[in-house]
């Protein structure tokens, strides 16, 4: 695995433009965390709205934004028995879902398997939320 990976991160609360990318070091992971190889990630009104600290959620720059993901399992930690390297599946993030790698615990944030198209499969993601009925 490569010793960096690359992320868009929020650097300011002023809005989208403060997202730049950035190699960054990864962790080890933790007891029953899983690092996935993100293939795509979706970008949502929630992550703008955090980008300006105006979420209920406000991450302290600086920050990664995302809130899913798709990807691939590349890595996972001693405790996990659910998934394999290799396996492809869905991520939901509290934040931090746009970065090339992402370490999350697979038991509250994984479904899978997804269809074989990633891209695919995260649009098709049953997301409505009440501002994109308006």
């Amino acid at each position: 695995m490569n010793p960096t990976y690359r992320a868009a991160v929020c650097t300011a609360l002023t809005g989208p433009d403060s997202i730049v990318i950035e190699d960054l070091t990864p962790k080890s992971l933790a007891s029953n965390e899983i690092r996935i190889a993100v293939k795509a990630a979706g970008l949502n009104f929630p992550d703008l709205l955090m980008t300006y600290g105006k979420y209920q959620f406000r991450p302290d720059p600086p920050f990664v934004p995302g809130l899913e993901v798709a990807g691939v399992v590349i890595e996972i930690a001693d405790g996990v028995e659910d998934f394999a390297v290799g396996d492809r599946v869905l991520a939901g993030s509290k934040g931090a879902a746009l970065p090339s790698r992402l370490s999350c615990q697979p038991k509250t944030q994984i479904t899978w398997p997804p269809p074989s198209h990633l891209r695919k499969a995260l649009a098709g993601r049953p997301l409505l939320q009440p501002h994109g009925m308006l």
